[in-house]
């Protein structure tokens, strides 16, 4: 039996445009549920449309990482960040800088709260024998003292984190509020 050829396995010449068999090419154009839409065109890239940002994407990235962490895990990822500063654009450096500025005040604050607020401890139950009821009082606001400045900070690192990200991506700096400025 002689080997046969099946009609996939021959190969047909295009039809021409517009040729003798009424072959037209197909509209770019396509029609759905009664409506015509118009051709697919790609965008133009951004530097061809004179846009550019003002950091690469992958350094917003890691200031979102960077800020996002260090609500809830303070200075460790902010100084994981702040040593690659040399590696990254300056708006960059610039928020992980205040990043790290923040974040240490904030680890500032909540340490010498905590160590002042033991000592008030310490105190009134030294003197509490000898009439130390006020500094028993006055350690106890202490303590309410200081989770209320926890909350304040937490709070604040997450609008701080929201308004550093837009402002990196706008090419602006960014200062931190109550901030002790560390570096620089």
């Amino acid at each position: 039996m002689p080997d046969q050829e099946y009609p996939s396995q021959q190969s047909f010449p295009p039809p021409p445009p517009n040729g003798p068999y009424g072959y037209t090419p197909p509209s770019p154009q396509y029609s759905q549920d009664g409506h015509t839409y118009p051709p697919y065109s790609p965008q133009p890239a951004y530097a061809a449309s004179g846009y550019s940002p003002a950091i690469p994407p992958y350094e917003a990235s890691d200031i979102s990482l960077n800020l996002v962490l260090s609500i809830f895990f303070g200075w460790i990822p902010a100084l994981v960040f702040f040593l690659r500063r040399d590696q990254v654009s300056p708006i960059t450096r610039a928020v992980f800088v205040g990043n790290m500025n923040f974040q240490l005040t904030r680890l500032l604050v909540s340490v010498g709260g905590y160590i002042l607020a033991f000592l008030m401890v310490i105190i009134g139950s030294v003197t509490i024998d000898n009439g130390g009821s006020i500094a028993v009082i006055f350690s106890i606001l202490m303590w309410i003292a200081l989770g209320g400045i926890s909350i304040a900070y937490f709070v604040i690192s997450i609008v701080a984190a929201v308004q550093a990200k837009d402002r990196a991506m706008a090419g602006q700096p960014y200062q931190f509020p109550i901030t002790i400025r560390f570096f620089s």
